[in-house]
C-alpha cells in the first residue's frame, strides 16, 4: 500500500516538474501579435468597393432622373406644338369657309344689282348692251371672280397637301396587315377552297421555309378574299 502511494506521488510530481518546464522552454518563446492589419485588408477594399458602386448608382440614377425629366418637357413642347398646329388649321380652314362665303355673297349682291339696273327697252330710252355696263360694276364682278378662284385654287391645293399623307398612312397600314407576298396569298387561297386545313396549310408552308408571320398574314388574307 505504501509502494502504491508512492508511485502515484513520484507520477504526480514528474508530471507538475514536466509541465512547468514545456510552458517554460516552448510557450515562453513564441511572440504573439494582437494587431494584424493586413489581415483585413479584404475587407476594406470590398468596402470601398461597395461605397464606389453606391455612388455610381446614386449618379446614374440623378442622370436618368433628369433623363426622364428632359423626356417628358420634350414630350409636352410637342404636344403644345401640335395642338396649336391644329388650332392653325382650324382657324385657316375657318377664315377660308368665311372668304367663301363672303364671296359667295358678294357675287350674289352683284347678280342682284345687275338684275335690277335692266330696263325694258323703250324707243326713248334703247336697252343697254354689254357695252354700256357701268365699269364699277365689271370691276367688282371681276374682282369676285378673282377671289373665288383663288380660294377654290387654295382649297384644292390643301386638299392635296392634306389627302396624300392619309392614302400613303392607309397604305403602310395595309402593307404592315398584308405583308405576305401575293402569289403565297393566292397559293393559300386556293388551298382553302380545296378545303384543306388550316393546320394543314401552316405545316406545308412552314416546312417550305416561310416564317410563322407571314404565314399567319397570307391565311389572314386569303380568308378575307
Amino acid at each position: 500500500m505504501k509502494k502504491r502511494i508512492l508511485l502515484l506521488v513520484l507520477i504526480l510530481a514528474t508530471t507538475a516538474f514536466a509541465a512547468e518546464n514545456l510552458e517554460s522552454n516552448y510557450t515562453k518563446g513564441i511572440v504573439r501579435l494582437s494587431d494584424f492589419p493586413l489581415d483585413n485588408i479584404h475587407i476594406l477594399r470590398l468596402q470601398e468597393a461597395a461605397t464606389s458602386l453606391g455612388g455610381n448608382v446614386s449618379h446614374m440614377e440623378t442622370k436618368l432622373a433628369a433623363y426622364n425629366e428632359q423626356h417628358m418637357r420634350e414630350f409636352t413642347k410637342l404636344q403644345t406644338s401640335i395642338e396649336n398646329m391644329q388650332f392653325t388649321t382650324l382657324a385657316q380652314v375657318a377664315a377660308l369657309q368665311t372668304a367663301i362665303d363672303r364671296a359667295t355673297q358678294r357675287l350674289d349682291d352683284a347678280t342682284d344689282k345687275i338684275t335690277g339696273m335692266q330696263v325694258a327697252p323703250t324707243l326713248e330710252n334703247p336697252a343697254p348692251t354689254e357695252e354700256e355696263m357701268p365699269s364699277y360694276l365689271l370691276i367688282l364682278l371681276g374682282v369676285n371672280i378673282f377671289l373665288l378662284i383663288l380660294i377654290v385654287i387654295l382649297i384644292l391645293w390643301l386638299r392635296s397637301h392634306y389627302k396624300p399623307k392619309k392614302e400613303e398612312k392607309e397604305y403602310k397600314k395595309e402593307e404592315h396587315i398584308h405583308p405576305a407576298p401575293p402569289e403565297l396569298i393566292a397559293y393559300v387561297k386556293g388551298q382553302l377552297d380545296k378545303n384543306k386545313k388550316v393546320h394543314d396549310i401552316r405545316i406545308e408552308l412552314a416546312g417550305k421555309g416561310w416564317t410563322p408571320s407571314i404565314i399567319e398574314h397570307a391565311i389572314h388574307a386569303a380568308k378575307e378574299k
